[in-house]
């Protein structure tokens, strides 16, 4: 309903606009900020709040659009990284790909029309406890099944060193790619395909 929908939208925007604040201020406070960090932090508030926003498009089952942007976003930032690093340019690309990325991929969502832009309304305290019942699960088990592996990348630097954990974090990212295969079709997809049926 479109009153689901601006719910869904004030809160998206508010948990973007909140969490990189808090990020912003963090920085600040501990005097670890510059234009490249800020950048970064900036970058990655825009790709959340478009990622979230994309869930009102992917509601239509575009996924063929989706997924030739998507390709053809994350591809073209590799080939970014790899020419800049050729032709000389250092740590850096670290940080101007992944705002090249942010940039690419909205500007790609909102030439396939898949950049919803609604009136904003700010959610009421039912709202958000309505959000907050609805999301829990999914948010509890996310946070668990990703600072698990925070820590244990932690736990590895102390014991082994930044190079050691370096290894191990290109070790747990290659033994996850047949789950990046398969999660698009799995959470994506099916999830989406699943929360649109109405035959039980």
């Amino acid at each position: 309903t479109d009153g689901a929908k601006d719910r869904y939208f004030g809160a998206a925007l508010i948990e973007t606009v909140l969490a990189t604040s808090v990020i912003c201020i963090w920085m600040m406070v501990t005097s670890s900020y510059g234009n490249w960090e800020i950048g970064l932090v900036l970058a990655i508030g825009l790709r959340h709040w478009m990622f979230q926003n994309k869930a009102f498009f992917e509601r239509t089952m575009p996924y063929r659009k989706l997924a030739l942007i998507e390709t053809l976003v994350a591809t073209t930032s590799h080939f970014v990284a790899l020419g800049l690093v050729l032709c000389g340019v250092g740590w850096s690309v670290l940080f101007i790909r992944e705002i090249f990325l942010s940039i690419a991929g909205l500007l790609g969502i909102w030439a396939i029309g898949g950049l919803s832009l609604r009136k904003f309304k700010f959610p009421s305290l039912a709202d958000w406890q309505l959000l907050f019942n609805e999301a829990r699960g999914m948010w509890l088990d996310a946070a668990l099944e990703n600072g698990l592996a925070r820590l244990t990348i932690l736990f590895v630097g102390l014991l082994g060193g930044d190079r050691t954990a370096g290894f191990f974090f290109q070790a747990l990212r290659l033994a996850n790619l047949p789950n990046q295969v398969l999660s698009p079709i799995v959470s994506r997809v099916a999830g989406t395909w699943f929360g649109r049926t109405e035959n039980r």
